[in-house]
């Protein structure tokens, strides 16, 4: 060694920087190592541990790489220890090994936030819970305090220094943050009081929206529309704006059917005997038709008749009662909801006549179903009745009409 000196103090070269070169490397070799056990060696083994042992839960731990980003800390520990072994250049090894340290532990931190996301989001009694908003908010505090710890590692100062700096521009981190702090009181303001959760269907008018809610993040609810279209609607919109929940449907067992038919006023009348007689042989209206005559036998003057009865059956009158008793016997209808069938102010159109009931099934597509073949039946039945269903004249009823005048 001495002469190594010799020679470098001929040649007019600093022994200085050479002095700390062996044990630099050594440090560095030793890094390296342990590097490289770790990952040969002890990840293959609790991966294969995991993997065939039938230790499920840990699986997304091996998956989403978080052992990793935990376990490559060490190698920086070591560099981090012994970078006074480096002479003029450990302030650098030091800062860049907790550096790495800190993004290490950051990315380990926000994988196990992603996977507790995942994971509860699978779990149906968290499903009203918005957990991705609260994730957010938590990664956004731990990227804060990583980032006030890596440029007080750089600057070589105080955090709490920071922190006392970072309290004057708290007027310009709320505005930076707004959003964020919007979002995250919106996030609280939907989890309390049970707005929206996901799988929820929802109709929110104003951004176009009508499907079902896929995400309740901090900053938007995200929303697959029925037409397979993606809405990002802010979450503060759901705690400001209007918008319908059909979640009250959905679990309620019961789907609101409100639907009117026109009859041409033109065919209403009184019921002759022939009307009578097709009625009381209807199963349906058999036992209505039986109560109703006799209501009104018992109310006409004895002996007397009159050009113009005062009661008496009209076709429109038991077309709306067979509506109602079908509907009653329909399997497919929720008895224990409102079964309503009315008559409604006459327009221009014709006599409303609005069936207004619940199917038992909500499903989207057996609930069109199930309507279709009501209003199939109602409309076939309703010559039955000697009534005719109002519709606006068309081309061929004008070219009927025409070809009758000539």
């Amino acid at each position: 060694m001495n002469k190594f000196n010799e020679l470098m103090l001929y040649l007019g070269i600093s022994t200085e920087p050479f002095l700390h070169l062996i044990p630099g490397a050594a440090v560095i070799l030793s890094a390296l190592f342990t590097h490289i056990v770790l990952k040969q060696i002890i990840l293959k083994v609790i991966q294969k541990v995991v993997l065939t042992g039938g230790l499920d839960w840990a699986k997304p731990i091996i998956s989403r790489r978080i052992l990793n980003h935990f376990l490559f800390i060490i190698p920086a520990l070591v560099l981090y220890a012994y970078s006074q072994h480096f002479g003029t250049l450990a302030p650098l090894v030091s800062k860049i090994a907790a550096i790495y340290i800190i993004v290490s532990l950051l990315k380990g931190i926000t994988e196990i936030l992603d996977w507790l996301v995942d994971h509860f989001q699978s779990k149906h009694e968290f499903k009203h819970i918005p957990i991705k908003g609260y994730v957010q908010v938590a990664t956004i505090i731990f990227y804060l305090v990583s980032l006030i710890l890596i440029v007080s590692t750089i600057t070589s100062t105080n955090p709490k220094g920071l922190l006392t700096g970072l309290g004057a521009l708290s007027a310009v981190l709320l505005l930076i943050f707004k959003d964020s702090i919007l979002g995250f009181i919106a996030s609280i303001q939907i989890s309390s009081n049970d707005l929206c959760r996901r799988g929820d269907w929802i109709e929110f008018p104003r951004y176009g929206s009508d499907g079902e809610v896929l995400e309740v993040s901090l900053y938007t609810v995200k929303v697959r529309n029925w037409d397979k279209t993606i809405s990002n609607i802010p979450t503060i919109a759901f705690v400001t704006d209007s918008f319908k929940n059909w979640r009250g449907m959905e679990e309620s067992g019961g789907r609101r059917i409100k639907r009117s038919i026109f009859i041409d006023i033109g065919t209403i009348k009184f019921c002759d005997d022939t009307l009578i007689k097709k009625f009381m042989g209807s199963s349906i209206i058999a036992d209505y038709m039986k109560s109703k005559l006799e209501e009104i036998n018992n109310t006409r003057p004895n002996g007397t008749e009159e050009s113009i009865p005062l009661r008496e059956l009209t076709n429109v009158g038991t077309f709306r009662a067979y509506i109602e008793y079908y509907l009653r016997r329909h399997p497919k209808i929720h008895q224990s909801m409102t079964l309503l069938v009315r008559q409604q102010a006459a327009t221009e159109r014709g006599l409303p006549i609005e069936i207004y009931v619940f199917c038992n099934d909500t499903d989207w597509k057996n609930y069109e179903g199930i309507q279709a073949d009501i209003f199939d039946h109602i409309f076939a039945v309703t010559k039955e009745f000697e009534l005719s269903i109002f519709q606006s004249p068309s081309n061929q009823d004008i070219k009927g009409l025409s070809s009758r005048e000539i």
